[in-house]
């Protein structure tokens, strides 16, 4: 659930990014002259690469804090169903002692 929301949070952040490129780069180009274009262009594609690498960086950073906590969450869940096996077992085993002397007697 947790990483689905990041999914979904990461593809909408990529979106915005690619948005706000295209309308950057179409604002540039009106401003920059023919010559200068191309730099121009090649600088902020890099730029552009730069932060969408950020991006996933930050998501799977993300993931795998989520994932952690997943599974730090699960050993706990599986040490509390031991101490409940152990509890129980120990019960079953006073109640088999108590009812074979209770017989006995």
């Amino acid at each position: 659930m947790k990483e689905q929301e990041i999914r979904r949070q990461f593809r909408a952040a990529v979106n915005i990014q690619n948005k706000q490129y295209k309308l950057l780069k179409e604002q540039l180009l009106t401003r920059t002259s023919k010559a200068d274009q191309k730099a121009m262009l090649a600088k902020l594609k890099e730029e552009q690469d730069r932060r969408l690498s950020m991006l996933s960086d930050q998501y799977e950073q993300s993931i795998s804090e989520v994932k952690q906590h997943q599974h730090v969450s699960v050993d706990c869940r599986v040490s509390a169903v031991r101490r409940w096996l152990i509890v129980y077992s120990v019960m079953y085993v006073c109640s088999q002692f108590l009812s074979a002397r209770y017989l006995k007697n």
